[in-house]
């Protein structure tokens, strides 16, 4: 995720627009090759894939698709994320019963 611009940091050497793209491909290859997950998501719910996408990354796209990778959920249930003041949130946690089924409270 971090190759695709999910994590992003201000390198030591900015490469030009059309070297990152082309270097961008390169380091998800060797991710892959190196074994790392292509659909593993962030806590924002997002993939390398979605990473690509907003970059406009066709080449990147493509090779991950053709890999199999999918979209990411945006913000699963039960993770944090940034609210609309850009805050960092986070849902309570549901009380649930022995089963794993939701306990229902009674109304006060």
């Amino acid at each position: 995720m971090a190759a695709t611009g999910i994590i992003r940091v201000k390198p030591w050497v900015e490469p030009g627009a059309a070297q990152r793209e082309a270097l961008t491909l390169e380091t998800v290859k060797l991710a892959l090759e190196l074994g790392s997950d292509l659909n593993t998501a962030n806590t924002d719910g997002r993939t390398a894939l979605d990473g690509a996408r907003a970059l406009k990354y066709d080449s990147v796209v493509s090779f991950l698709v053709e890999k199999g990778a999918k979209p990411g959920t945006g913000n699963p249930a039960g993770r944090g994320g940034r609210g609309a003041a850009g805050r960092q949130t986070q849902r309570e946690p549901q009380a649930s019963n022995p089963d794993g089924s939701p306990s229902q409270t009674p109304p006060n």
